[in-house]
């Protein structure tokens, strides 16, 4: 799982993408106030990688902005940033990538950024139309009964089976959870 990183204010000026709303993860976002916040040599790694290309796919599911990166592995990494609906951090970004900075670090305050997430936020911001818009997963997986969730499960597992792992690490979480 991605680790998750609350990254607090990230500046008032508002970005002119058609992105910015009042929930939305890029809502007060601009380059500079990205670039007062997150650590120069970091904007600077992550610049370089949205320059290069390196942001694969930029997505709009919902409120949450998804992205694939590619890194030094084989496969991109998984990017994620939304902003916090409410409660005492109503309003930061939330932020989370599978990167090994971001996974390894063993507190919040060790990797609030990485040069991954910074990518796809510069790609976003400067490329509003590059950006995909989809509904997210819970709108799409609503009016599914049991049986079809489980036979929509089964068909991507067919497809992608290293998920497998995932899944089933998610489901004893989930059933762990239930049981409290």
């Amino acid at each position: 799982m991605p680790r998750r990183r609350t990254t607090g204010s990230t500046g008032a000026t508002a970005s002119e993408s058609g992105l910015d709303h009042a929930s939305g993860p890029l809502a007060g976002l601009s380059e500079e106030a990205l670039r007062a916040t997150v650590p120069e040599p970091i904007v600077g790694r992550g610049a370089r990688y949205a320059a290069a290309g390196a942001v694969e796919a930029v997505a709009l599911r919902g409120r949450v902005l998804d992205a694939a990166v590619q890194g030094s592995e084989e496969r991109p990494y998984h990017v994620t940033a939304h902003r916090v609906p409410r409660g005492r951090s109503a309003g930061a970004l939330v932020s989370a990538c599978t990167c090994p900075y971001m996974e390894g670090a063993a507190s919040d305050d060790q990797a609030t950024w990485c040069k991954h997430v910074v990518a796809a936020l510069l790609v976003a911001l400067a490329d509003p139309q590059a950006v995909a818009r989809q509904p997210p997963v819970s709108a799409l997986v609503e009016p599914l009964d049991r049986a079809a969730l489980v036979r929509l499960q089964e068909a991507v597992l067919a497809r992608a089976p290293d998920l497998y792992a995932i899944v089933a690490e998610e489901a004893t979480r989930v059933a762990r959870v239930r049981r409290r």
